[in-house]
This record gives structure tokens, C-alpha cells and sequence, in this order.
């Protein structure tokens, strides 16, 4: 089923009539490398039930509590001093090229992306320091743009490859090509179904329910700029209350805009054609979405919400209550990674008077940049002052819960299966080849019995060029010597 819609723009509202602002909270630089982040990263996620941080420079890989990154954050935001990774984190893995963080359902198993390899890590080993190495590694073959775990299934992925081909898997099992010419995909909140796009298609499907999958066929605004011709590079899913028998009814597109860099061979900072392009991080106690697009030159940061069914894009037209990013010497910063943690934190001076009263604390909004600085904002609604969304982070468990356990020592038994078959294929065919120049040796002369042929041509020739007689006398000369 293909059904059409058409762009309308959002409805628009300022952020600061509906009270929500953003507090500059400090920067944090582990090293001076260049990250260099390419388009599709992904470099910072928060495991908000335990108030933990996962970051990446592209250098290592930093594990820290979110209170600490804070109360350690420099006030210095352009270009903080290095930070010993010592002094504020749990962990620091030296893992170069990690491009992609992602982090099950339950936040107690990281996958770390690199090329075409997932390296699985233990959130809980991580915490109580039982081990830093990975409990699995998954490999694709072919280099990585996304990755995400299932919503509902602590142990199934989707991944898509450079090739744009979009892979399904579980860790027990292995994995498979659910489609291909894939811009880029996401799982439903509930985890039951797969959006991805194709050009300017969405299409909605479940890897058990193909037949039942519809698409979204989006036509631009009549009064958009350009040619009308355009890809549908990221997608985030918010919520989803449609029946997996049906397509839903009423679907509407809204339509907001962001400035960005559009040149043809875009701006070395953002790659080129290296899209999904969209960072994002959802409240569900407001209904509001931060999001920020990778190759945006203005407002980088910004938010929408989501009320009877309707999107209101909110325009911060207050410099101070916005979540500013810096500029670099280079020229313009992108952002490449954003997350929002929920750690309990201190109360908020009111940030249009003073003599009103504090603002309850609600959440830490954590930006990766591309200068290989990890920012952090405090987001606050200064019109819900009986209480914020900030909570106690849990306890993180001793170990991963027993379906973790199960389904790891399965995969492991099968990566061991296929790397005996691989083995026995690699010596088969190195086999193969030596018993092929044997036979051949066998079934075709000597070099020697070539040059024995040839001798006995040349004395057959030189017998036929002899005067007749001359024959004779050799041969009685040769017998009675």
C-alpha cells in the first residue's frame, strides 16, 4: 500500500512562551586528537537509567557518570584544556575509530562501531571493573553507517552498510539483507517494526511482516525552494500507536526548516553524501524532541514538540536561553553525536528573573562536536516549577541479565562453527592448487627428456648429410676400437 502526503510546514512557537530554556553547562576534551568524525556519526549516548555517558573522540572510548562529567566540565567553551580521562571516568578504552554508539533497551549492552565491526561491550563489567575487554564481536564485512539494538529484543540489531543495504540480525543466530537502496532506518519505539527510507519514500515494515509493509510517498511543499527532488536521509520515531494489520490513517508531514551548508562538494567537516545526517534525543515527560542537523551553520540545536498529534517547531529568538555552539578556527562546528541523561542535579537560578524562584532540575543535554569536545547543556522549563523530570540514577546490576548470557554463549559457539568451516575452506583451497602442479608434473615430460628428443633429431640429421660410405667406415672404426 503506497500512500501520499504532502509537506505542510510546522506550526511555530517560541521556546520561551512555553518556558523551556537551555543553561550552558561546561565542555570536556580527553585529547587533542582530530576527530574528523565522518556525517553518519554517532558519538555520544546516555544510559539515563544509571546516569552514565558513553563518548567517543574517535580516539578512545569514555565511560563516565554524568554528575561527574558536569561538576568536572570546563567553563572555557571554545577550547577547553585536555582532561586526564583518569580523574572523571570509569573506563577509557583505547579504541581508535569508533564512529557509532549504541545501547540495548535495558542499557547494559554497548556496541561499538568501527568499519565493519561491532565490538559488544558489558556495561556492567565496565562499571565494577571485572573486565574492559569486549563479550562479543560482531563483523559485517562491509563498513557500517548505523547501528541500533531492538527496542524489545535485547540481542537483535539492524545495521546499514556503505553499499546501503540494510541488515537484520540477532547475536545467536547471524544476520541477513532486509532491503537494499536504504538512506537510512530506525526501529519503532516498541521495537516491533523498521522505518527506512528510500529517495524521498518511508517505508514501514517488520522483518516477519513484509507483505503487510506500506509506504509513505512524500511530495514536497509547493512553496519550497529548489527542484522539488530530494532523499529522505534520517528518521527518528517517536511514538507509535498504529496495528501491525493496517496502515495508519491521517498521516500528515510537517515541515521545518534548517540552515545549512549546500555546496556542491559540501564542507570537509561534514563529508560528502555521509548522511544519516540528523542527531536527535527524546524527552517522552514533555513530548519534546532536541534534534540538530549534521551540516547546519546556524541554531544547530533546537526543539520541537508534540501534542495532539500536532508538531510545533520552537523558535529561540532569546540568546540566552539557547544551547550555542561554538565556532572552531577552521571555520564552522558540526555536531556529531547528542544525548540527554536525567541525573539529579541541583536546582536552576530562574533565567529571566532573578527573584523568582529556582527552576527544578530536568535534564543534562550531552553534544559531541567536531573539534573533539563533549558539551554539556542543563534543559529546564521555567513554567513547571512544582517538579522537574530529574530522577536518582539506579544502581547498575553486577552482570547482564541470563538472556544476555544465553544468547552471547550461543553466538559464540557459532562464530566458532564458522571459523572451523572457514578454516577448512582456506586449507582446501591452498591444498587445492599444490596437488594440481603435482599431477601436472606427473602427466608432462621432463625438461630432460626434451633435451635427450632433441639430441637425437640432430644425430639423425647430421647421419642424413654424410657421403654414403662414410657411414660404414665409422661404424667398423667404433667396433674395433
Amino acid at each position: 500500500m503506497v500512500l501520499q502526503v504532502v509537506v505542510a510546514p510546522a506550526q511555530a512557537q517560541d521556546s520561551s512562551h512555553l518556558g523551556y530554556f537551555f543553561q550552558t553547562g561546561g565542555a570536556i576534551k580527553f585529547s587533542d586528537a582530530d576527530s574528523k568524525a565522518p556525517g553518519y556519526a554517532c558519538c555520544v549516548v546516555a544510559a539515563d537509567h544509571y546516569g552514565i555517558v558513553v563518548y567517543s573522540d574517535l580516539s578512545s572510548v569514555y565511560v563516565a557518570h554524568t554528575n561527574k562529567l558536569l561538576a568536572a566540565a570546563s567553563k572555557e567553551l571554545k577550547s577547553p584544556e585536555v582532561l586526564d580521562p583518569a580523574t572523571v571516568c570509569i573506563a577509557a578504552l583505547a579504541m581508535p575509530g569508533v564512529t557509532a554508539l549504541s545501547l540495548s533497551a535495558d542499557q547494559l549492552l554497548l556496541g561499538c562501531v568501527a568499519g565493519s565491526t561491532v565490538q559488544v561491550y558489558s556495561l556492567p563489567k565496565l562499571l565494577h571493573h571485572q573486565s574492559d575487554g569486549p563479550v562479543h564481536t560482531l563483523e559485517l564485512g562491509k563498513k557500517i553507517l548505523q547501528f541500533s539494538w531492538c527496542p524489545n529484543d535485547v540481542t537483535t540489531y539492524l545495521a546499514l552498510t556503505f553499499d546501503r543495504v540494510l541488515v537484520q540480525g540477532s547475536l545467536p543466530v547471524g544476520f541477513g539483507p532486509l532491503a537494499d537502496s536504504v538512506e537510512c532506518a530506525c526501529w519503532s519505539p516498541d521495537g516491533q517494526f523498521v522505518a527506512y527510507s528510500s529517495g524521498n519514500k518511508l517505508l514501514v515494515t517488520a522483518p516477519d511482516w513484509r507483505e503487510s509493509a506500506f509506504t509513505v510517498a512524500i511530495s514536497p511543499a509547493e512553496d519550497e525552494d529548489g527542484d522539488g527532488n530530494f532523499i529522505v536521509d534520517s528518521i527518528t520515531w517517536t511514538s507509535w500507536e498504529g496495528q501491525p494489520t493496517a496502515a495508519p490513517q491521517g498521516l500528515k508531514a510537517m515541515l521545518t526548516s534548517y540552515l545549512t551548508i549546500q555546496t556542491l562538494d559540501e564542507d570537509p567537516g561534514c563529508g560528502t553524501h555521509e548522511w544519516p545526517y540528523l542527531q536527535h534525543a527524546y524527552v517522552p515527560g514533555w513530548q519534546l524532541l532536541v534534534h540538530g542537523h549534521r551540516k547546519s551553520c546556524d541554531d544547530h540545536i533546537r526543539l520541537m514538540t508534540f501534542n495532539d498529534d500536532e508538531a510545533t517547531a520552537l523558535d529561540q529568538g532569546e540568546t540566552k536561553l539557547v544551547a550555542a555552539v561554538p565556532t572552531v578556527d577552521a571555520g564552522e562546528n558540526f555536531i556529531v553525536g547528542m544525548a540527554v541523561d536525567f541525573s539529579d542535579q541541583e536546582s536552576i537560578p530562574h533565567p529571566m528573573d532573578q527573584e523568582k524562584p529556582d527552576v527544578p532540575a530536568s535534564c543534562i543535554l550531552l553534544v559531541a562536536t567536531l573539534d573533539g569536545v563533549l558539551r554539556l547543556y542543563r534543559l529546564a522549563n521555567f513554567q513547571q516549577l512544582d517538579a522537574g523530570l530529574a530522577r536518582q540514577p539506579a544502581a547498575v546490576p553486577d552482570s547482564l541479565p541470563p538472556a544476555f548470557t544465553t544468547a552471547l554463549a550461543a553466538a559464540k559457539v557459532a562464530q566458532q562453527v564458522d571459523e572451523v568451516a572457514f578454516n577448512q575452506r582456506h586449507q582446501q583451497q591452498q591444498q587445492q592448487p599444490k596437488s594440481e602442479e603435482a599431477a601436472a608434473a606427473v602427466a608432462l615430460p621432463s625438461d630432460d627428456f626434451d633435451e635427450l628428443d632433441e639430441d637425437i633429431e640432430q644425430q639423425q640429421q647430421q647421419q642424413q648429410q654424410m657421403p654414403d660410405g662414410a657411414g660404414s667406415d665409422n661404424d667398423s672404426t667404433s667396433a674395433v676400437g
